[in-house]
């Protein structure tokens, strides 16, 4: 199931409740693993998903969280095109230069994905509750 909000309170409804979700998608960067979460957050207007990511290394197999990040994935190639430690707005504030400001980005209709929308406790993703803003 999916719902729509403002942008700039879906990172808040997300961590409000438990949300199980899709599985997460592991892409490699620089050497590095990034685990992207199944939650996802579809921005229409950049045709951008906006995921939690959690940068980590391959150690004797198995990942290792080294740190959290926001990731911006194109919609149509599933390309990496930015992350950065901080919101999801923050992030695509950031990722547009500055070119829309950030009330106008938090006003944004976006679509919270990749979700079954139903309490349920010890189902979320390892990414949530981060902390990191």
């Amino acid at each position: 199931m999916e719902f729509s909000c403002p942008f700039g309170t879906a990172e808040k409804l997300l961590r409000e409740k438990e949300y199980p979700s899709e599985p997460d998608k592991e892409i490699e960067v620089d050497g590095k693993v990034m685990v992207l979460s199944g939650l996802r957050v579809f921005l229409p207007e950049f045709s951008v998903t906006v995921h939690e990511g959690i940068f980590c290394d391959r150690v004797d197999g198995k990942l290792q969280p080294d740190y959290f990040v926001t990731a911006i994935v194109d919609r149509n190639t599933g390309t990496l095109l930015y992350d950065e430690e901080c919101d999801f707005a923050e992030c695509v504030f950031h990722w547009q230069e500055e070119k829309f400001t950030l009330a106008l980005i938090e006003a944004q209709k976006c679509i919270v994905e990749g979700i079954e929308v139903r309490e349920h406790e010890n189902t979320m993703q390892t990414a949530r509750g981060r902390g990191n803003h």
